[in-house]
């Protein structure tokens, strides 16, 4: 997230105007490669010390409750509803901005 974080401040701060696409990029992808180098090693440095592999970072995606958890039920109104609920006001502002 930090490596993001960066990018995104890097991007949103440096102007383009007169650089090569490489030369520009050049920043965001050390970021990138850095921060993910930072990230698997210290989730390799944490199964090391405990042992434990982290049920939801496990490459292998044998999470059990997932697709409880994407769609609506009895105890839980779903990510995938709740993501379209918190996104339909800027869709709708969205949509009656650009008719005009």
């Amino acid at each position: 997230m930090p490596a993001c974080v960066a990018i995104l401040l890097y991007l949103f701060t440096e102007p383009i105007s007169g650089k090569k696409l490489w030369s520009y990029l050049r920043w965001p992808l050390i970021y990138l490669i850095a921060g993910g180098v930072a990230s698997f090693g210290s989730y390799l440095v944490f199964i090391k010390a405990t042992g434990y592999v982290i049920p939801f970072l496990d490459p292998r995606m044998h999470y059990a409750y997932f697709l409880y958890k994407l769609w609506p039920n009895a105890g839980f109104m779903g990510l995938l509803s709740g993501i379209i609920l918190l996104c339909l006001p800027y869709y709708a502002l969205f949509f009656m901005q650009s008719g005009k």
